[in-house]
């Protein structure tokens, strides 16, 4: 008991000058821009390809360059214009499109239609360094930090074809961690003694790359059922060539995609980075 009483004596010694400077606690939420990475050149890529390929495509596959952005984050006074944070995020961004089109082999039209459905994102846990500068009633808060983002990606994957009656759903569930870096600026605007707005814009740099997850599928083909189930699918890039035109794509499977009409295949990557705003309340304790 003594022992724990000195190292807690020793603890509140070694803050009380951090604390003394004061401790605070924000809570934002907004919106972030993201550029999406080799999954959305895949998206444009396979856009492209279906209107060259087919006839009648009805519906495009949408891009994910957008999401939900909140955070938390405590903060601790250092000096009168420099604090210390730590804070944790959370950035979703997700569709849901279905593509559907015909194609001709012979005399004979075939109907195919594929809905795709991704849910991707990301928890990133980052230490933050604030600097302060007093604008009469207001204050901005200049903001640099780092540290690692925690991601998953959850993609789903239900095809259509006339053709042999084939249907199919695909579902694949990944997760990856990696450094990751934000900055920005913030304006707070004080609504009582202890009660902050505050309004912040912020870029963040965040890379994913070598993703891998858990697949399942079934579905039939020609009244035939089939199944299957894995851990081992990675998120590809590569370059699709189809009369003469390259077509980036992307694809979830075990090994790197290969054929004659296939060029530069490599893992893919999905990047969270980008440009957010929010908005929320600071609490000065």
């Amino acid at each position: 008991m003594k022992r724990r009483l000195v190292t807690a004596a020793v603890c509140l010694l070694c803050f009380a000058p951090l604390l003394a400077g004061g401790f605070s606690f924000k809570v934002t939420g907004g919106v972030a821009t993201l550029s999406g990475g080799d999954y959305n050149l895949g998206v444009q890529g396979s856009n492209d390809l279906n209107q060259a390929s087919f006839s009648n495509v009805n519906g495009v596959f949408r891009k994910l360059s957008r999401g939900l952005n909140l955070g938390v984050e405590g903060i601790i006074q250092l000096t009168p214009r420099f604090g210390l944070g730590l804070s944790v995020g959370y950035c979703r961004t997700r569709e849901g499109d279905t593509v559907a089109y015909d194609w001709s082999a012979g005399s004979t039209t075939f109907h195919d239609s594929i809905t795709v459905k991704p849910v991707f994102y990301t928890i990133p846990v980052t230490l933050n360094l604030h600097y302060a500068v007093p604008l009469g009633p207001v204050r901005l808060d200049l903001t640099a930090g780092a540290g690692v983002y925690l991601s998953w990606f959850n993609y789903e994957d239900q095809f259509n074809s006339t053709q042999f009656d084939w249907n199919y759903h695909y579902t694949w569930k990944g997760s990856k961690a990696a450094f990751g870096a934000q900055g920005g600026l913030g304006l707070e605007v004080p609504l009582g003694r202890s009660l902050s707005l505050v309004l912040d814009v912020f870029g963040r740099y965040a890379r994913m790359g070598d993703i891998k997850g858990s697949w399942t599928v079934g579905g039939s083909l020609a009244g035939f059922p089939y199944a299957d189930s894995g851990d081992d699918h990675y998120f590809w890039y590569y370059e699709l060539t189809s009369g003469g035109t390259m077509y980036p794509q992307t694809a979830l499977q075990e090994h790197e995609p290969r054929n004659f009409a296939v060029s530069n295949a490599r893992k893919g990557h999905f990047d969270f980075t980008g440009v957010a705003a929010a908005a929320g309340f600071k609490i000065n304790l």
